[in-house]
């Protein structure tokens, strides 16, 4: 879609408002910008995901550790009583 007028010196030219897209028309850099948004976005959810996932078990491990603490406490007092 070019427009051509005539100038002055009747020889025709190209607008060159009319070879350049408008901003709403142009697209150069949506690709590029839509995959880094969304493998951000991605990756935030994963890391959010394997965060809570890694705390549930540390935290099942220092509960069983405690347990086992408390055991070993409870077995040592009942050697000393026995004897």
């Amino acid at each position: 879609m070019s427009r051509t007028y005539r100038s002055p010196d009747s020889t025709p030219r190209e607008d060159a408002r009319a070879t350049t897209p408008t901003l709403r028309e142009d697209a150069r850099a949506t690709t590029s910008t839509l995959n880094y948004v969304l493998a951000i976005g991605i990756i935030t959810v994963l890391m959010s995901g394997l965060l809570v996932a890694t705390n549930d078990q540390l935290s099942g491990q220092r509960d069983a550790a405690a347990r086992e603490a408390m055991r070993d406490i409870g077995d040592s007092l009942a050697g000393v009583l026995v004897e």
